[in-house]
């Protein structure tokens, strides 16, 4: 199984830092991994979320350098004993991507970020929402579906 987080984000007004450095700080600041995507491999996006060619394209994964979010979007929790460098409740790891997501609109400016959380890139929804809901909606899909759930969130900004 290959768990995997892609999305885009994009901006109302472009940062003031390149992709590359955008991507290490969120990767710094949240001690996930965090990396730039070739927009070509947002595999089973629908064409109504493509992104621009200015968006920041990146994929979100468990551990810096890595590409999979095998525990990450992974709906058990984990024995205490575990050993997988991230929190053992299910639902304290979604948290850290959730975080994640709303950094990205409180400090860089975004209009619009379209998240997957997918199994072998598999999308069967596309579930729109804003970011005052985000964190409602997220927690609603991903506790209601057998996780990942395969949906696409398109995330307006307030």
């Amino acid at each position: 199984m290959s768990n995997t987080i892609p999305g885009f984000a994009e901006f109302d007004q472009q940062p003031d830092v390149s992709h590359q450095e955008l991507v290490s700080r969120l990767e710094n600041s949240s001690g996930l991994g965090v990396s730039l995507m070739d927009p070509s491999e947002l595999y089973n996006f629908p064409d109504s979320h493509q992104p621009s060619e200015s968006a920041l394209v990146f994929l979100v994964s468990d551990y810096p350098r890595s590409k999979n979010a095998t525990y990450l979007v992974d709906g058990l929790d984990f024995a205490p004993e575990a050993d997988i460098d991230l929190p053992l409740r299910s639902r304290d790891r979604l948290e850290l991507i959730l975080l994640l997501i709303e950094s990205l609109f409180e400090n860089y400016n975004i209009s619009r970020l379209c998240i997957a959380f997918s199994d072998m890139d598999q999308i069967e929804a596309v579930i729109k929402t804003s970011q005052a809901d985000l964190r409602k909606t997220i927690l609603e899909d991903c506790e209601s579906n057998i996780m990942p759930p395969c949906s696409i969130y398109d995330i307006v900004a307030d």
